[in-house]
């Protein structure tokens, strides 16, 4: 094979391979200008690519010249390949035209006719061979390119035959495959029409069969929702029994309630009475006091003033100037103040009284505005000294009740406290007024005890006309309670029987709530609710006492005077000397003036009832 050969088959392999890929790339750049709508159809064959995708105008516009470049470049290769053979040697030439002939495509015209060529043209290599050396002769251009057009048109017309003879066994086979198709269809619609059939007949025993299972379905629930409802309205019927049954309960409670409170009222009227009492007590009391007085007047009328200032100093040294009050004195203060009577005032103080106690006794802080607070304070343990050994000992732990007074109540106290020089001015001068004879003194007396008799009798009287009011009341209203009773129980006994065998149905199950944990903390608010609950005066009358309580508790302490309430303890003042002490703020050196501080010193049966939980 000569070099121009070898050539010419390179360049034909290139150029095939560039036209593979060429046409490659050209079909996947058709498949995505059509997947972005980069080529426009207007419903006919006549299609145009979009102005604005410049990229797909220019990439199938190259890829398509390259393809038609690269099929010239091939088609003229294989022509100067043809050419070429012509040269060939004759024993090279025979080997082809053996193999040609034993392939189909020497028996085509085409084939005589490139074979006829070559022999044409072998023979114009021999003549060429016979001429001499010096003259060249060149082939005719125009004779090459006609007998190359006349070779691929008997190539393509051949190609042309076998394409339609295949099209024509494609028809003929897709005929077969319609037919074949047709009697399978014909074949699977008779067998689908079957199967509806059968699947229709199936359908229609199911629903036959569920209409039967809901018609029995229905009636059984027909006849549910009739239990249900005939036991609805058993279970109503029985409520209502319940609820009748509650509302006689209710009216017996109410009745009792009633009765309690009667027992009340009567014991408030009881109260009331021996209040009075008591008052008259008091009065006669006053009264001997007074008299009393009028002796010491009488006995020192003659002496001079220094010596009445010296056992006026003498009784203030061993009484501390300070005076005491009881609790119905405090209670007859507190009515006067808050316009409340004294029976009130007495119910109201013994409430106040309990629920402080209540709640110290199980370690709860009680905090009263403007007054102050009670606390329970745990000290813890420590270490002492035995006073009688000397021993060291462990001194346990243990919990102390105090009562803290609030700043205003501190401020009052320091205040208003009066100077002693006050005290015993004003103690100097009664005797210059009071100054009475001995006849009537005895007059006095006399008309003392007849006052206390007299008031003795009428509060005996009061009280008597009372109970035999409230003893009739209240045997009036037993007997139309007792008569209640009667027919209520009969009503009961009545509904009992028939509410018997519905009654647990009816009853819901009780949820038990739980227990709150306990306030650590009653505030004022919390007192007065507590007194409003257990005497029945309102709220605002209660807190109305207490203020009133509170400012009548600072003003005796501020006079000077101890308030004594048995079985709780007793409200007094101490004095505090001077002493040396340090300004926190500046950090120097201050003297804190003599000053008097507010204490409670608990009674012994309260330390003794006193249990810290």
């Amino acid at each position: 094979m000569s070099k121009t050969e070898l050539l010419y088959n390179k360049i034909l392999k290139v150029s095939m391979f560039s036209v593979i890929i060429s046409f490659v790339l050209l079909i996947i750049d058709l498949f995505f200008a059509v997947t972005q709508q980069a080529i426009i159809c207007n419903g006919t064959l006549n299609c145009s690519i979009d102005s604005s995708k410049t990229f797909f105008q220019v990439t199938i516009w190259f890829l398509g010249s390259l393809v038609v470049i690269f099929v010239i470049l091939a088609r003229v290769m294989v022509f100067l390949l043809s050419k070429e053979d012509d040269l060939e040697s004759a024993t090279a030439y025979k080997l082809r035209m053996k193999e040609e002939a034993s392939s189909d495509f020497s028996e085509s015209k085409l084939y005589e006719d490139i074979k006829e060529n070559r022999i044409n043209a072998k023979t114009k290599k021999a003549k060429r061979a016979k001429k001499p050396k010096k003259t060249r002769t060149y082939p005719n251009v125009g004779e090459m390119f006609r007998s190359a057009l006349n070779s691929t048109k008997e190539f393509f017309s051949s190609v042309i035959t076998k394409l339609k003879e295949q099209i024509a066994t494609f028809k003929d086979k897709r005929n077969i495959r319609k037919a074949e198709n047709a009697v399978h269809k014909h074949a699977s619609d008779k067998e689908k029409a079957i199967q509806k059939k059968a699947s229709d007949e199936e359908k229609a025993i199911q629903r036959k069969a569920t209409d039967e299972e809901k018609a029995v379905q229905k009636k059984a629930k027909d006849e549910e929702k009739a239990v249900q409802k005939k036991a609805k309205d058993e279970e109503k019927a029985a409520q209502k029994e319940v609820k009748e049954a509650e509302k006689v309960e209710k009216a017996i409670k109410h009745a009792a309630e009633k009765e309690v409170e009667l027992a009340r009222k009567a014991e408030l009227a009881k109260a009331k009475a021996i209040e009075k009492a008591e008052l008259a007590k008091q009065v006669a009391i006053d009264k001997e006091s007074r008299k009393k007085e009028a002796l010491i007047v009488a006995q020192t009328k003659n002496k001079d003033k220094k010596e009445i200032t010296d056992s006026i100093k003498e009784s203030s040294d061993k009484n501390k100037l300070v005076t005491s009050i009881n609790k119905a004195e405090l209670i007859s203060l507190a009515a006067q103040s808050s316009s409340l009577t004294k029976v009130k005032c007495k119910l109201v103080i013994n409430s106040l009284l309990d629920i402080i106690v209540e709640e110290i006794s199980n370690s709860n802080e009680v905090n009263i505005g403007k007054f102050g607070k009670f606390k329970v304070v745990t000290n813890k343990s420590k270490k002492g000294v035995n006073p009688k050994t000397g021993e060291t000992i462990v001194i346990p732990e243990s919990n102390e009740v105090r009562f803290l007074p609030d700043k205003l109540f501190k401020d009052m106290i320091i205040t208003d406290s009066k100077p002693i020089s006050d005290l015993k001015a004003a103690v100097t001068k009664e005797p210059e007024k009071q100054e009475k004879s001995n006849k009537q003194i005895r007059k006095e007396e006399k008309e003392a005890k007849l006052a206390e008799e007299e008031a003795k009798r009428t509060a005996e009287k009061e009280v008597k006309l009372e109970e035999e009011k409230q003893a009739k009341l209240l045997a009036e209203k037993e007997a139309k309670l007792e008569e209640k009773r009667k027919t209520e129980l009969a009503k009961q006994e009545e509904l009992a029987n028939a509410a018997a065998l519905t009654k647990k149905k009816a009853e819901a199950p009780k949820v038990v709530k739980p227990a709150k944990p306990k306030e650590l903390k009653k505030t004022k608010a919390d007192i007065i609710v507590y007194i409003e609950e257990k005497t029945g005066i309102s709220k605002n009358k209660s807190n109305k006492f207490l203020k009133f309580f509170a400012e009548v508790v600072k003003e005796e302490l501020a006079k000077g005077k101890d308030i004594d309430i048995p079985g709780f303890g007793t409200f007094t003042t101490i004095k505090m000397p001077a002493k040396d002490a340090v300004n926190p703020q500046t950090n120097k050196k201050i003297v804190v003036p003599s000053h008097r501080q507010a204490r409670l010193r608990f009674d012994d049966k309260f330390k003794k009832n006193f249990e810290p939980k």
